[in-house]
């Protein structure tokens, strides 16, 4: 019996049929390999697709819903697999380009931006603050934001600029800061997990240039070492709080010294000016249409082009978007950061 399945023709069957997928698999990766490399950029002139959302399948105006959701991190890695095992992030330059492409489209009446993050990497929030910019500088047309859930700093930076911002009521929203870091040192050590030694360990950096071994967890910053990265976190926090300035119409020195880098309720936040309106997604749209002097609308959301990887396997669109925490540990290594949630995960 113990050989009884490689031995029948039952067994024999499936071998030949496992086989039989894994070079199917190889020769359609193949083929898709060879018809990219025979089309050129010919994807550089297709125009993105939309898909319906909500509201009246039929009507010719279209608002088009863009969402943020997850840690907002810089550009999507050129590594087919790191893409396809990506999710809970969103990339801020993918986001930007939807504003492009929508600023072709005299179809689409407005954009609603929706934003549930708890923030992430400073250019990944900026390249979507540049993309509602470019949208309304382009166009001349409205883009809100909607937020749900937690709306905090990268994700608080992102939607910022919108010409209105909606807050779903029980969400917090806030937290106008940079952190950067943590910045791990070790003292006495006796042991690595691996070798214990009574004088301790110590570790050495063969290096060139002054301060190259920054971050050492060997040895203390150096007081130039520890000015040079506080004032990079100061850089980055006194264009954060100028934005919030502009774009909110409040006083800097409020944002330093009273809101400060809390995180709020609706009911606060509206009192601060760091939002427009507490009103449920769905009242945020209507009243969004509204302003526009539409009626009859249809909102829509661009559809994600999925990969050879993920049409192969099965992938859905949404779920190629989840990155374990490793990844986001990486994508965020020596970066100014400004969400403390996801550097806490990181050490």
């Amino acid at each position: 019996m113990k050989n009884f399945f490689f031995g029948s023709i039952f067994g024999v069957l499936i071998l030949v049929g496992l086989i039989a997928m894994c070079l199917c698999s190889c020769l359609l990766l193949m083929f898709a390999s060879l018809q990219n490399l025979g089309t050129g950029n010919q994807y550089d002139f297709m125009q993105p697709l939309y898909s319906y959302s909500k509201g009246n399948p039929e009507s010719e105006n279209k608002i088009l819903l863009i969402k943020v959701e997850g840690a907002i991190l810089t550009q999507r890695p050129s590594d087919p697999l790191s893409a396809l095992l990506a999710s809970d992030v969103v990339y801020g330059y993918d986001i930007k380009q939807q504003f492009i492409d929508a600023s072709t489209d005299d179809s689409i009446k407005g954009i609603i931006l929706y934003v549930n993050s708890p923030g992430g990497t400073i250019t990944g929030a900026k390249a979507i603050q540049d993309g509602i910019s470019y949208y309304k500088d382009t166009t001349g047309r409205s883009v809100v934001g909607v937020g749900s859930g937690l709306v905090a700093s990268g994700g608080y930076w992102a939607i910022s600029t919108a010409d209105t911002i909606y807050l779903d009521p029980g969400s917090t929203i806030g937290s106008i800061g940079v952190i950067f870091g943590p910045i791990t040192r070790y003292r006495n050590v006796v042991s690595n997990q691996e070798v214990m030694t009574t004088d301790g360990i110590t570790e050495e950096y063969i290096t060139s240039g002054k301060g190259k071994d920054i971050g050492n967890p060997y040895r203390d910053l150096s007081t130039e070492e520890r000015q040079i990265l506080q004032k990079s976190v100061d850089n980055a926090y006194d264009d954060f709080v100028k934005l919030i300035s502009t774009s909110r119409g409040i006083s800097e020195d409020t944002i330093r010294n009273q809101i400060a880098a809390h995180i709020y309720d609706d009911r606060q936040a509206l009192d601060f000016k760091l939002i427009d309106k507490i009103m449920n997604i769905d009242d945020a749209y209507l009243d969004f249409a509204e302003t526009l002097n539409i009626e009859d609308y249809q909102i829509i959301t661009q559809e994600k082009e999925l990969g050879f990887f993920e049409s192969l396997l099965g992938v859905s669109a949404k779920s190629a978007d989840i990155l374990k925490v490793d990844t986001i540990c990486s994508s965020l290594n020596n970066s100014l950061v400004i969400e403390e949630t996801y550097l806490q995960a990181c050490k």
